[in-house]
């Protein structure tokens, strides 16, 4: 599959997915709900993991575009992100959470990028991550590549860094210990849920196919 072609399907939907976000955040702005435990309240404030949490996008587009090679492994991670995107629009929607967020002085240029990336995303829509979401997304995606059995360093590197982007939305305070697991079953749920309907399309279709080619065979032999 030409790499233009899925540099444009991955923007497309990248820019599709931001407009919802933002949307909704325009339009849903108070919540009542309030999923704060006694883990996340024990979870420490790292400013310096903004770097990690800020990696996804870049992840996301060099892995769909330059590492999955195969039409059906990006179709594949394609529409699950289009999956994950709907539901969590409907839960931002029907269960919008809301994150207290304590004010702090920014004195480094982390806490600064912080502080920017708070007043760019408020703390509305936290059921599930979007983050934590994408980037196991992200690592389902590699993980159907040949080169994530071949190379052990980059197996390490992309589980290392889905881990930590989750980690990394607790430690900045964006989200809770619930956001995060439902994330990541989010995750699991849509990619899976995807590879199983384009199989059966992909099994239905060769069928007809074959069908097809059969009574033509048919036709001819009778003829």
């Amino acid at each position: 599959m030409p790499v233009k072609r899925k540099l444009l399907y991955t923007i497309g939907v990248i820019i599709l997915w931001i407009l919802s976000y933002c949307s909704i955040q325009f339009l849903i702005t108070t919540s009542s709900n309030n999923f704060l435990l006694p883990i996340d309240q024990k979870i420490p404030f790292i400013p310096e993991f903004i770097w990690i949490y800020h990696s996804l996008l870049p992840i996301l587009v060099i892995t769909m575009v330059w590492m999955v090679k195969t039409r059906q492994n990006f179709f594949n991670m394609l529409w699950a992100c289009i999956m994950a995107g709907i539901i969590m629009n409907i839960f931002y929607v029907m269960v919008p959470c809301f994150y207290p967020r304590m004010p702090f002085e920014a004195s480094t240029l982390s806490e600064f990028v912080v502080q920017i990336t708070r007043y760019v995303d408020n703390a509305h829509n936290t059921l599930p991550s979007g983050h934590v979401t994408f980037a196991w997304l992200t690592l389902l995606a590699f993980a159907n590549c040949d080169i994530f059995t071949s190379s052990r360093f980059l197996k390490f590197s992309y589980i290392s860094w889905a881990i930590l982007v989750s980690i990394s939305t607790l430690t900045l305070k964006q989200h809770y210990v619930v956001d995060v697991v439902s994330g990541i079953v989010l995750a699991f749920l849509s990619f899976y849920s995807v590879r199983y309907l384009l199989n059966r399309y992909r099994s239905s279709l060769y069928y007809l196919r074959y069908n097809d080619n059969q009574e033509k065979t048919i036709s001819l032999l009778e003829a």
